[in-house]
């Protein structure tokens, strides 16, 4: 039996954007995926216990399809305001994968190359960048592979801009 593959919702702090995690691709976020009211911390509006904290936080929600050795082998090209939201486009993604058209793209500035799935025209999964392009081929035929039967976790992970302090209401495990 091989070892279960899952996809986590991760949490971001709105001063990070895509491309700070290595998103290879910039996405437009779509109106249904935006906070209505941008002082209300996403993960209360979202319907989410808050704990510790009484500041806002703020943020948003992508996902990402990690094996059981915590590898990547997918990350959301969208942003979501909440993490329902997250997962729902990981079911229509899973729902849909017979219609995901991959391909790989090159970087012209670092030569790397990388992978994204698209539906229906529009960008709704990438991977990381590789070496050669013939690893970033491999890499999508693994998503396709697992997205099917990857199963969709319940838990928020809390991640924080290392470029700065942690938000209020961080921690290096997650959100508080």
């Amino acid at each position: 039996m091989a070892a279960p593959v899952r996809f986590f919702v991760h949490l971001l702090p709105p001063s990070s954007a895509p491309a700070w995690l290595g998103w290879p691709l910039a996405a437009p976020v779509p109106e249904w995926a935006r906070s209505v009211d941008t002082r209300e911390p996403l993960a209360v509006t979202a319907g989410a216990p808050r704990r510790h904290s009484s500041q806002p936080r703020g943020g948003w929600y992508a996902w990402r399809l990690m094996t059981a050795n915590n590898r990547e082998l997918a990350r959301s090209v969208l942003r979501f305001a909440a993490p329902d939201l997250c997962r729902q486009a990981v079911r229509e993604v899973q729902a849909a994968s017979a219609r995901l058209v991959l391909s790989t793209v090159s970087d012209p500035l670092t030569g790397q190359f990388s992978w994204r799935g698209e539906l229906d025209g529009t960008a709704v999964a990438a991977g990381k960048h590789y070496e050669q392009e013939q690893n970033a081929r491999s890499a999508a035929k693994r998503f396709l592979d697992a997205v099917v039967e990857a199963e969709i976790t319940d838990i928020v992970r809390g991640l924080r801009d290392r470029r700065g302090p942690a938000p209020a209401g961080h921690t290096p495990e997650g959100e508080l």
